[in-house]
């Protein structure tokens, strides 16, 4: 899972390489000169222009009309197509283009930019099928075998993946996309030298080549030759004076991706260039975080909030590392400071709020939060806070009441639906059953605005065991222990329900599993670190 996460990262967002096909330069379509056709090709060309003025939504709108007039406008499709690719709509856009390859299945380009959305899809099989096709229709365009190429190693199929890049490379030798692309499958096919080679020659590149240094920099970060990549950065950062802001804004993605190691990769190196950068102490310090290693974390974001402590970003980053470390007593000295500068801060609040309870101090907690609400009642995070402490205080009305003003505010927050679930079913104790099919519909609207959201699916398996589905309890729990490994309740009831299935085995390991688990919480095997804080103003 982490090698297919990697490589869908260098193969579609560090190259920053378009999969799409490029716009014909003859937007013409020949069809029957009828008044029907003629007001297909008017809409066409204005959607033409309207994309190349990067006014997409209108252009998207121009080609839907022309479409509309001319059913079978293959080239309308196709850059319908890719007008929703560039909104970020890639259901629609391998909808559109799959009408242009039906319209007209002798289009390579349609070929291809079917192939890519089904990439960024998630489907390589479908894609590679596509780019197979193109190639086939045009044997001489470099732009589908190196689609094709990168397909095969996004599927771990490394020699497939060097036979497209490789012909691809024949057809436009001096493209360095693609020799990026062969390093990355000389590595994934054990041919290490080889891979060394290649990824080298770009970064000894002289000119206009920082964008692929920095990706062949990832690269050999991965496979683990941090020497290489080292200097693949640094060389990159003495060639082109706007790498290094590249290198920080791609970690940022990174970091947002959750890959911290290749994050703390790449910024490491810059160390001594961006001493006086607090977003990037802001950024390594998140991404030791996230590693494991509290105290460098703590010391870059202090250093962050000393060369700019009018940031609130940098309090609440570094207040929440102080808090995942039990380090509570820091992290409300740490927000008191931060209010004591931003006294209008609603966001400060909340992290002072969940500073308080964290330290189990719910009352300053909850009136820390309903300052909060107060100061900025659009603030959702603030009903978020609250709802966490009124939880915690098993205050189940405050706590419905919480949750429906989020709903109201916005309904396409998870946390208003999981919280209206979990307060109602609280108030009631199961004791109306006709609220239940209300109850599931919430979680599962929760569960469909954020899939990931481990509460609301140990919620709903809770609620499925309660009901007697013991099948859909355990796919839920199940659920809920893959996205959180160490949620105790989640174990003894998932142990509960294989045991009311007869499933006596698989119930006595998760019932291993929390008895190792409680023992863990009861006495930790290693001691929280000493983090200490110094006021930043």
């Amino acid at each position: 899972m982490i090698m297919r996460r990697f490589l869908w990262k260098v193969l579609c967002l560090l190259l920053c390489i378009p999969l799409l096909g490029s716009m014909s330069q003859n937007p013409t379509e020949p069809l029957p000169q009828d008044s029907r056709s003629l007001t297909a090709q008017a809409f066409y060309q204005s959607g033409v222009r309207l994309f190349q003025a990067n006014k997409i939504e209108e252009a998207a709108a121009a080609f839907r009309q022309a479409i509309k007039a001319s059913s079978r406008f293959a080239r309308a499709y196709n850059l319908l197509g890719v007008c929703y690719s560039r909104m970020g709509k890639a259901d629609l856009a391998q909808k559109a283009f799959q009408e242009a390859v039906d319209s007209d299945p002798r289009s390579a380009e349609a070929h291809n930019n079917l192939g890519a959305s089904y990439l960024a899809l998630h489907k390589p099989d479908l894609a590679a099928k596509q780019f197979q096709e193109a190639v086939a229709l045009s044997p001489k365009d470099p732009s589908p075998l190196f689609n094709l190429g990168r397909t095969r190693l996004f599927m771990k199929e490394p020699n497939k993946a060097l036979a497209a890049l490789t012909s691809a490379q024949a057809l436009t030798p001096h493209d360095m996309r693609i020799p990026l692309a062969v390093g990355e499958a000389y590595f994934m096919a054990g041919q290490t030298e080889k891979a060394h080679t290649v990824l080298a020659a770009i970064c000894s590149a002289r000119e206009g080549a920082s964008d692929f240094q920095i990706a062949a920099a990832v690269t050999f970060f991965h496979y683990r030759h941090p020497a290489d990549g080292e200097e693949c950065l640094l060389h990159a950062a003495v060639m082109d004076p706007s790498a290094e802001e590249k290198i920080v804004g791609l970690a940022s993605r990174l970091l947002d991706q959750r890959d911290y190691q290749t994050a703390l990769a790449i910024l490491h190196p810059l160390k001594s260039k961006m001493e006086k950068s607090p977003t990037y102490d802001d950024l390594i310090g998140f991404a030791y975080a996230r590693v494991g290693q509290p105290k460098p974390a703590v010391e870059a974001f202090q250093k962050a909030l000393q060369l700019d402590p009018r940031n609130e970003n940098y309090y609440l980053d570094l207040g929440q590392v102080l808090g995942e470390y039990d380090a509570h007593g820091e992290a409300i000295e740490l927000f008191e400071w931060g209010i004591a500068a931003h006294p209008n801060s609603a966001r400060l609040y909340v992290g002072l709020a969940l500073a308080y309870a964290n330290g189990k101090r719910l009352k300053e907690a909850r009136e820390a939060a309903e300052k909060a609400k107060r100061l900025d009642p659009t603030l959702e995070e603030a009903y978020a806070a609250l709802a966490i402490i009124c939880e915690g205080e098993k205050d189940w009305p405050t706590l419905l009441k919480n949750a429906l003003q989020l709903e109201k505010l916005n309904p396409g927050n998870y946390r208003g639906w999981y919280y209206h679930a979990v307060a109602t079913m609280e108030i009631q104790q199961g004791g109306n059953s006709a609220s239940i099919p209300q109850i599931l519909a919430w979680l599962e609207r929760a569960i469909e605005l954020e899939p990931t959201f481990p509460l609301a699916h140990f919620q709903l398996g809770k609620l499925y065991l309660q009901q007697k589905d013991y099948s859909k309890s355990i796919a839920e729990l199940k659920r809920a222990i893959e996205l959180e490994p160490d949620y105790l309740q989640a174990h003894f009831l998932l142990a509960t329900a294989y045991r009311r299935v007869g499933d006596i085995q698989r119930s006595q390991e998760q019932l291993e599993i929390h008895k190792k688990l409680t023992a863990n919480v009861r006495s930790p095997q290693h001691p929280p670190p000493d983090l200490k804080i110094e006021k930043p103003y």
